[in-house]
């Protein structure tokens, strides 16, 4: 979710459920809730959780973490017990407010207590700096599931990442939450004049067990953007939602493979489009190009056949 005001730039509260795919943890009694029911519920209310963040930052710009929290939902739908289990945040403030929102929230009633661990990401949104286009590798093997994990993979024309550095990896898939790892290796091939570099591997739940649609007998797992650092409100967009004047120009919407909106204002912030080598179409070899957004579009990567 995104938010713009002059003197606060960019800021953002996430519900980690939306980034990591899991359901928000429930040690359950005789009740039951079920857990997109609950996130739906709070998702409702972010926007007093922003508020007590975005207060934060108007001392502390650079303000960043997460905060865990833990209620009770009682048989009337009220909360009791809330308090903070985690918190990397660091803001007394901030978790004080959080707490004293959710305090005041109610929810459907569920037949018997129901006890919720729900984790917050805030961040101050910073600017994409580089893109690069990716592959998600289901392990041990495509035809083997449920499979262990999805390993992504990328060539860049740019220099080889350090080991360790933080990317968000954000499927064409909607579906598949963004998530954030680190550059595992990089290694340099000078006769294609690219760089194939591999990103820890995700176990993420709904990355491991995505399944392509129905009689899609030539399947491939969906395409990746992976962005340099921590992007956690980066979310890809519908090609069908795309229009031409939002793209880099040039840009048809039907030569895009995957487009990205860093800041929830619903327009493309990163885009990944196929493109003749010399600029004439048709063309048997293509290449892959990634744009990102600033105060103009520029081309972060590009990436030919041979």
């Amino acid at each position: 979710m995104g938010y713009h005001e002059p003197m606060l730039g960019r800021a953002a509260v996430l519900l980690l459920l939306g980034v990591t795919g899991a359901a928000p943890a429930a040690a359950r009694d005789a009740g039951v809730l079920d857990p997109p029911m609950v996130a739906r519920e709070v998702k409702g209310r972010l926007g007093e959780i922003k508020a007590c963040y975005e207060r934060a930052l108007r001392d502390t710009p650079s303000l960043r973490g997460r905060v865990e929290v833990h209620w009770t939902i009682t048989t009337t739908g009220a909360v009791a017990g809330a308090g903070v289990e985690r918190d990397t945040l660091g803001d007394q403030r901030v978790a004080d407010c959080i707490v004293a929102h959710i305090a005041r929230w109610t929810f459907p009633a569920p037949d018997g207590s129901v006890d919720i661990s729900f984790p917050f990401v805030f961040e101050s949104e910073t600017p994409i700096e580089e893109a690069s286009l990716g592959d998600g590798l289901p392990s041990p093997d495509r035809d083997r599931k449920p499979w262990r994990s999805v390993h992504v993979v990328y060539e860049t024309s740019r220099a080889a990442p350090k080991r360790g550095v933080p990317v968000t990896l954000v499927a064409a898939d909607p579906s598949l939450p963004t998530i954030v790892v680190r550059v595992e290796r990089a290694n340099r091939d000078d006769h294609d004049d690219a760089t194939l570099v591999h990103v820890e591997p995700t176990d993420d739940v709904l990355w491991t067990k995505w399944a392509p649609p129905s009689m899609d007998h030539a399947w491939r797992y969906p395409r990746v953007a992976v962005l340099a650092g921590e992007h956690w409100t980066a979310r890809s967009l519908p090609t069908k939602s795309l229009a031409e004047k939002d793209l880099p120009k040039g840009t048809r919407v039907e030569d895009v493979l995957l487009a990205v909106d860093a800041d929830s204002d619903g327009r493309p912030d990163v885009v990944a489009r196929t493109t003749c080598p010399k600029g004439e179409a048709p063309c048997e070899l293509g290449c892959e190009e990634v744009w990102v957004r600033g105060k103009a579009w520029r081309r972060s990567d590009r990436v030919c056949s041979d």
